[in-house]
């Protein structure tokens, strides 16, 4: 377990996470950090754990992240959402990725406009 000072900015989390050049010790980091009095997640923080979790060897975690981000029912910008289904759709998880999709709104506070627009970019 690391010792954290008694507040850590959004800046200085992620220089921390930026710092550590293994994904699953970034992740380990951020547990560590999720369980400290007085961090407050941010978007951003989500959005660069995420993007860092996509190889199948810590897809599973991607799962962790959701699970915070609904419990703490934190409001996120559509690209965390996006980035959820990206993982998912990138490790052969359609039903996963489709869940999301569906439950953006509940589980992320946020609305499906960019993904709509990035789906039908995919499409053509």
């Amino acid at each position: 377990m690391v010792n954290f000072p008694k507040s850590l900015s959004l800046k200085r989390v992620l220089k921390l996470l930026k710092a550590k050049k293994n994904p699953y010790a970034a992740f380990e980091l951020l547990d560590s950090m999720t369980r400290h009095l007085n961090y407050n997640h941010s978007p951003n923080v989500f959005h660069h754990i995420l993007h860092r979790l996509v190889d199948p060897k810590l897809i599973a975690h991607v799962n962790w992240v959701v699970g915070l981000v609904q419990t703490q029912k934190y409001k996120c910008p559509e690209n965390v959402a996006l980035k959820v289904i990206k993982a998912y759709t990138k490790n052969s998880m359609p039903d996963k990725a489709l869940a999301v999709f569906q439950q953006m709104e509940e589980n992320f506070r946020c609305a499906r406009r960019k993904v709509i627009q990035f789906s039908a970019e995919c499409i053509h």
